[in-house]
């Protein structure tokens, strides 16, 4: 229930009760006005004293965001060590991943995903070329396409970084747009395996992903994020994915070897 709604129940509430208390042949009396007036007045208060606590909560659960999204889009390089979940459609998964960022636009993604069968994910972008191995395990094909490094740290931000480089490099997606981000929510303080994190929600659109809601914990030490889950609807069933991230190494030294594409 928000503020105006609270405001025009306790409206109705105050004028119901004079109505009650007053007779037809009483309604002109100053009583009748006095609890009309005591009515609007505390309605006025509460827009006041109710309203303006929702916004800034909105306003630092965004604000938190985009700090930590800075964070990791700021720094030179950055490697990321992430355990995967789904439940949905398809029934479970879980997988394992690392993500590899450089200060020269490259990166490497890889990973396994376990859907029954373990498959394996490989995404290097040398800077000049993107390679994807989803395109054919069997033969992994090069793509020679542009792609931005930094666009690709904002949308792992938002979604996670298994779920950014899917059909990465395909001449039809979209996926190299950044994921929007609206919609904040201030969550509760929790204790997310050994650390305390302040959850932050948002709504986020992007291809393939239509309308989800992300829950994030952000470390209230390091400001980096602990754990994210997305929720979203899919044929009327809800489908939830997670990353749980075990190492954040921001500003380290990265070998150049990481970023050859396979022979």
């Amino acid at each position: 229930m928000n503020a105006l709604t609270a405001a025009l129940l306790v409206t109705l509430l105050c004028l119901a009760g004079a109505a009650a208390t007053t007779s037809a042949k009483q309604s002109r009396s100053p009583w009748w006005l006095v609890a009309m007036v005591c009515s609007v007045a505390v309605s006025i208060a509460m827009v006041f004293l109710l309203q303006p606590t929702a916004r800034p909560q909105v306003k630092e659960a965004e604000k938190l965001f985009r700090a930590m999204e800075e964070k990791l889009c700021a720094a030179k390089s950055l490697e990321v060590h992430f355990q995967s979940k789904m439940t949905g459609l398809e029934g479970k998964s879980d997988g394992n991943g690392k993500a590899l960022f450089d200060d020269g636009g490259r990166f490497r993604i890889e990973g396994l995903v376990n859907f029954g069968n373990p498959t394996k994910l490989l995404v290097i972008f040398d800077g000049k070329t993107l390679f994807n191995s989803e395109f054919d395990p069997q033969k992994p094909t090069m793509v020679a396409r542009s792609a931005e490094a930094d666009r690709l740290r904002r949308n792992a931000c938002r979604v996670g970084y298994f779920l950014s480089v899917i059909r990465l490099g395909l001449e039809d997606s979209k996926l190299d747009l950044v994921a929007s981000a609206d919609d904040f929510k201030l969550g509760q303080r929790e204790i997310a395996g050994k650390n305390e994190a302040q959850v932050v929600e948002f709504s986020v659109v992007a291809e393939r992903i239509a309308q989800a809601r992300i829950f994030l914990w952000i470390d209230t030490q390091t400001w980096l994020p602990l754990k994210m889950i997305m929720k979203r609807q899919t044929s009327g069933q809800e489908v939830q994915y997670e990353e749980t991230y075990t190492t954040f190494a921001l500003n380290a030294k990265v070998d150049p070897k990481s970023f050859e594409l396979p022979k």
